[in-house]
């Protein structure tokens, strides 16, 4: 959701919030902790957004690279693989912030529909729609992506 620049920022102002609100976090309650934790970051983040548009951030830094033994089969797949993670991040940063935060927490993050609905305060169908305009739009996007590949 965040650029490399201020994510840091983010999270540090996420922990102290966290910190400072856990004494008053019910560990009996219907929330999870992790959910409420994910609530506060949500939130931060969208707020960040509101207020700066941000630059793409790239998925794959190229730090992870497998085998560094050169082979032009490799070499192509890589560049074909950047290729792509660059058309998904400009798709993804199309779609509305409420579409995208739903698309991340859900693939991104693994949380299921009744989490991320408890996260944004929002019903689980209200979830269910807006993952499903969101794969959609980026398969329209990206439709011409998967002709070249």
């Amino acid at each position: 959701m965040l650029s490399h620049d201020v994510v840091e920022d983010v999270a540090q102002d996420v922990f102290l919030k966290v910190f400072r609100a856990l004494p008053g976090f019910d560990l009996d309650g219907a929330a999870k902790l992790s959910t409420w934790v994910f609530t506060i970051a949500t939130n931060a983040a969208l707020d960040v957004r509101k207020k700066k548009r941000l630059q793409l951030v790239p998925l794959d830094d190229g730090t992870n690279v497998v085998d560094d033994k050169p082979s032009a089969g490799r070499a192509d797949a890589r560049v074909q693989q950047r290729q792509t993670e660059h058309a998904v991040e400009r798709a993804l940063q199309t779609l509305p912030d409420a579409q995208r935060i739903v698309l991340v927490l859900s693939v991104f993050h693994g949380l299921p529909h009744a989490e991320i609905a408890a996260v944004l305060g929002v019903d689980v169908g209200t979830v269910k729609s807006r993952l499903s305009r969101a794969r959609s739009a980026l398969r329209d996007q990206l439709q011409e992506v998967r002709h070249v590949g």
